[in-house]
């Protein structure tokens, strides 16, 4: 039963593992979605899901995540605050999260080691490893979500002096054409 449960989380644990690496080539397609705050046009929705295009002197342009032809101009003076994250994070997270769960409940079943005989609930410590990796999969799962719901929050207070400053750190997440979608 040890060597079943041990080859099931070498086999789960290496095929999610092999999900989750990427060479830099392809993290570098995964595009980085743009959150924004601002008091605009009715076309353009706050907190909708943009890509950063280009970085102008005092303008963002934005382009929407499905469409390639349109193209937004967002003057900085509009702007509060761009929330940034990356494409999928939540799932990697909830992914990572899981694994991490049942790892923790089959060391912990392990480490509790088998009940004496006689009694009323008497198991193993296989036994035990198994359902408490069924077990912590939720809590690992909830955990892996909120870890991975991260983002990043730069405040501009509509201001293209602090656009400005921040601007090296804002180019880092502008996407090239040929990576977008």
């Amino acid at each position: 039963m040890r060597g079943i449960i041990t080859g099931v989380l070498f086999f789960l644990g290496s095929t999610a593992w092999a999900q989750v690496q990427t060479d830099s080539l392809a993290k570098s397609r995964i595009p980085y979605i743009v959150q924004f705050y601002a008091r605009v046009s009715p076309d353009v929705r706050p907190y909708a899901p943009y890509i950063f295009q280009s970085l102008g002197d005092s303008t963002l342009n934005l382009k929407r995540r499905r469409s390639s032809e349109v193209l937004i101009r967002m003057p900085v003076e509009q702007l509060e605050f761009v929330r940034i994250r990356r494409k999928g994070k939540i799932g990697r997270g909830i992914l990572l999260g899981m694994l991490g769960g049942i790892a923790t409940g089959a060391i912990w079943g392990q480490a509790l080691g088998d009940d004496r005989k006689g009694g009323l609930l008497s198991l193993t410590a296989d036994t035990k490893s198994t359902v408490l990796g069924t077990v912590c999969i939720i809590p690992g799962a909830i955990i892996g979500a909120i870890l991975g719901s991260s983002s990043k929050k730069i405040v501009l207070n509509k201001s293209v002096e602090t656009y400005q400053a921040q601007r090296e750190t804002l180019r880092q997440y502008v996407q090239r054409a040929n990576t977008i979608e």
